[in-house]
């Protein structure tokens, strides 16, 4: 299918009550977006994307830092349920594979994969899922390929399906999938709306 091609007015119009106040960064960060979709996605599949980045990005849009002290970050350490489930082995992992990037990924393991993937050295140097083309590909080939969880966005959005809740299996679990899900609801009537036959 042909990239999407939208009216960038009637969206941004659509979608400013959910951001307050819509600012200029905001606005740039969703051009880009629109810009760099692949071919083969769906308008719900975007949707549930921008809803995503949305939910983790704390609205700028933008990639970020998962927010936090050190001593926040002592629940990822190697020995704790969730530092031996993101696979941190070395101490000090938990605040170095932090959350970051559009979908906050998040341990040794997801950061290994991404290097893996694409090539970038990313366990050195992980601040590099902050860096908007690298954010874009691990939450674009993540997203479809199934790294996180071993779910794909065509697990829940493909064809006819569109299951916003259960979608969110592909980041992490339910967690506030209720609310991304209306996010995810709110994107898709913009970009219903504002798509260029």
């Amino acid at each position: 299918m042909a990239q999407v091609q939208i009216d960038r007015d009637i969206f941004f119009d659509m979608v400013r009550p959910m951001f307050g106040k819509l600012n200029q960064e905001q606005v740039d960060a969703m051009d880009w977006y629109f810009d760099n979709f692949p071919e083969a996605i769906t308008i719900p599949q975007i949707a549930y994307a921008l809803a995503t980045a949305f939910h983790e990005t704390a609205q700028t849009m933008e990639p970020i830092t998962e927010y936090g002290n050190s001593a926040y970050f002592d629940k990822y350490e190697p020995g704790t349920s969730i530092g031996d489930t993101l696979g941190n082995t070395e101490p000090g992992d938990g605040e170095k594979y932090k959350g970051r990037g559009y979908v906050m990924i998040t341990g040794r393991s997801n950061y290994q994969r991404a290097q893996d993937e694409l090539g970038h050295p990313l366990i050195d140097q992980p601040e590099l899922a902050c860096e908007r083309e690298i954010a874009r590909d691990i939450m674009r080939r993540g997203c479809f390929e199934g790294w996180f969880t071993g779910k794909k966005f065509q697990d829940y959005i493909y064809g006819e399906l569109k299951d916003y809740y259960n979608c969110r299996r592909v980041i992490n679990g339910t967690d506030c999938a209720d609310k991304i899900k209306g996010h995810a609801e709110v994107f898709e009537r913009a970009l219903e709306a504002s798509v260029l036959v």
